[in-house]
């Protein structure tokens, strides 16, 4: 049923595009993939205009919090990916026994939240893994502006708010190299495979392990969160 209804809204989406009169996409990949592949027929129609930023998310003045955290964040539902990232969290944890991964995020998929409780039980990280449901803004800045590392293990996505929010936090990134996500954080990320938990474990210790690029990536992304204005939107 998920996955016929994910058919039906692609389908319904590319329609919709090629009979209205104007149409916008919130980045590249998204006009590309949502009209499937038919953007020479809509380009006359089709405008690319990201989103935004509220002017609130800026980067904090306190420093990553300690102990220190991993953050992710998403509604929780299979696209997000959060299965391989708490296995690449099992693989850091071996050598960074203090850190802890904290998920902000509604639990839109009952089943597959159920599933993400059965993988944090079978990796014995009960006390390592948190979920937190849905945060609101001011506690979601904090989380951004404290945690260590900011993950964003997500296989698809037409724009990506989280990475645009924890760049303008000041937030260290690593993300998935897939669809929209390198077109929103450009250089200021470092990318893994989302479908290699490995690959992610490795990146996710090579932040930890080496502070000046850890910087350097949050310097770029702050100066890269500029881009996205809701003025410019608007």
């Amino acid at each position: 049923i998920k996955r016929l209804y994910w058919i039906a809204l692609g389908f319904m989406t590319a329609l919709s595009v090629l009979r209205s009169r104007r149409a916008i996409a919130v980045s590249d990949y998204a006009g590309k993939s949502l009209t499937f592949g038919l953007v020479k027929k809509s380009a006359g129609k089709l405008s690319i205009i990201h989103h935004g930023i509220d002017p609130l998310f800026t980067p904090g003045v306190v420093g990553p919090a300690d102990p220190p955290f991993l953050l992710a964040v998403g509604d929780l539902y299979v696209q997000k990916n959060f299965g391989t990232l708490i296995e690449a969290f099992a693989l850091v944890a071996r050598s960074y026994p203090h850190l802890s991964l904290k998920i902000a995020g509604r639990p839109v998929d009952v089943d597959y939240c159920k599933h993400l409780e059965t993988v944090v039980q079978r990796l014995g990280l009960a006390g390592s893994v948190e979920f937190l449901g849905e945060v609101g803004r001011d506690d979601l800045i904090l989380l951004y502006q404290r945690c260590r590392i900011f993950v964003f293990p997500s296989i698809v996505e037409t724009f990506g708010q989280p990475l645009a929010e924890a760049m303008a936090c000041g937030a260290t990134i690593a993300s998935s190299r897939t669809t929209a996500m390198p077109e929103i954080v450009g250089d200021a990320a470092l990318f893994f495979d989302p479908s290699d938990a490995e690959d992610m474990a490795r990146n996710i210790v090579n932040l930890l392990e080496d502070d000046v690029l850890s910087r350097d990536l949050a310097t770029r992304g702050a100066l890269r969160a500029k881009k996205f204005s809701w003025d410019d939107t608007a």
